[in-house]
């Protein structure tokens, strides 16, 4: 940048006092700071903005003149900005964008939304969904004021903050022989017909439950949605893995618990007999940025809501 706020300061006290001593009396500042500032602005610019009048003072020239309009508006312009910024940083208003893991945001967001929204009516939180790698990707370009997700693939640049831990569990047909068992074991099945969900990183942490037991599974089929995982296995295409607890509280499956499908058609979730990695879910955000005054009320308002949820 060819100029500094200071030098358009001291250009329009002199333009207002004309007069160079006057104006570093009224900056509080000395003659020649007023002086060099206006010689530098003039000589950034290659303009003359003053004639200089010996012991008379200074006048604008015509360029000067609409040179002085200019710099009023921008100064002006940069008080509302700083007003703006002052009103990002002290209150508990304005836009928010939020992204949120793409298999949980139906079920965790909105709930989530609504209780933030009776409080802190004056917030508009903007959510956006995607899967792990699109979401720490819109993080770092900061598309993204914080996301809620997985504790997956996390740079050395993102803080997390844990809200729960979720288990895997396995979704079967309700007419399976299986649907009657209390819980299943990940070696058992890795011989069935499996609904794998296709979504990058998650993918690769089922695969991961297996291979940590010796065993890989059969993949028969693969979804890209929760959605469609569910249906599905709901209508006997195998079975599949999920982390994904159907209550805004996100609380873990402790026993059998129904399911039913887009299609109408039902599957159950059983808890997994082998102790296996859960997957923790919570808030990240790049370790670099500092939150408005909105954004750090989410953020702990986030970290009461699900410790307090029931389960």
């Amino acid at each position: 940048m060819r100029y500094t706020i200071k030098q358009i300061r001291y250009f329009l006290a002199a333009a207002e006092a004309k007069s160079v001593t006057r104006a570093a009396i009224k900056m509080h500042v000395s003659q020649p700071s007023v002086s060099s500032a206006i010689t530098l602005l003039e000589h950034n610019f290659g303009v003359q903005f003053f004639v200089r009048h010996h012991a008379q003072g200074l006048s604008l020239t015509p360029a000067g003149r609409r040179f002085r309009v200019e710099a009023l508006r921008f100064l002006n312009h940069g008080m509302e900005l700083e007003h703006f910024a002052n009103e990002l940083a002290e209150n508990i208003a304005g836009k928010l964008d939020v992204g949120c893991f793409s298999t949980l945001v139906a079920i965790a967001m909105p709930a989530l939304m609504r209780s933030f929204y009776e409080l802190y009516p004056a917030v508009k939180i903007n959510c956006l969904e995607g899967d792990q790698s699109e979401l720490l990707l819109h993080l770092q370009e900061g598309r993204f004021d914080m996301a809620l997700t997985y504790d997956l693939s996390l740079g050395k640049d993102i803080c997390f903050n844990p809200l729960v831990t979720l288990p895997p569990y396995a979704l079967v047909a309700e007419g399976s022989k299986l649907a009657s068992r209390k819980k299943l074991s990940l070696r058992e099945l890795s011989g069935l017909p499996m609904v794998m969900l296709d979504i990058p990183i998650s993918r690769e942490y089922f695969q991961a439950l297996y291979l940590s037991l010796g065993v890989e599974p059969n993949i028969t089929h693969l979804a890209g949605s929760m959605d469609m995982v569910r249906s599905l296995v709901s209508n006997g295409f195998g079975y599949s893995l999920s982390n994904v607890h159907l209550n805004p509280s996100l609380a873990a499956n402790t026993g059998h618990t129904q399911v039913t499908s887009l299609d109408g058609s039902r599957c159950v979730a059983i808890p997994i007999e082998e102790n296996v990695l859960p997957l923790r879910f919570g808030l990240v955000k790049l370790d670099m940025v500092n939150l408005t005054r909105a954004g750090d009320t989410f953020f702990e308002f986030c970290m009461d809501y699900f410790q307090s949820r029931p389960e």
